[in-house]
């Protein structure tokens, strides 16, 4: 007789969850970690990017026809373009905000 393991319940987060992790942060200048993992979060869930992309995102953009594009360092060292194709206000302004002001302290992909 084969012995099938129990299904588990996969866990998912609640919508009320979800609402929080889509806030923006309180300030484009990330004073606290917590509005970081926020960033990324919000990187990650607006323009598409993975986990260590968006914790290593810097904000630099390249001008592609008539709209800016984010310029992003992937996998195997390789470069790509991705848009803010929904318009994010948070993404908006802080894309035109000084990026020398930016005070970036490194998150392990253990912390997203």
């Amino acid at each position: 007789m084969i012995v099938l393991p129990k299904k588990t319940q996969e866990q998912v987060l609640t919508l009320t969850q979800l609402q929080v992790l889509c806030q923006p942060p309180s300030s484009i200048h990330l004073p606290y970690r917590h509005d970081k993992l926020l960033e990324c979060v919000l990187l990650m869930g607006f323009l598409g990017l993975r986990v260590s992309e968006a914790i290593n995102f810097t904000w630099q953009t390249v001008q592609v026809e008539d709209k800016q594009a984010f310029l992003v360092q992937g996998k195997g060292n390789k470069q790509r373009l991705v848009f803010n194709l929904l318009k994010h206000p948070y993404l908006v302004k802080k894309a035109k905000s000084d990026p020398t002001k930016v005070k970036w302290k490194t998150i392990s992909r253990m912390a997203v």
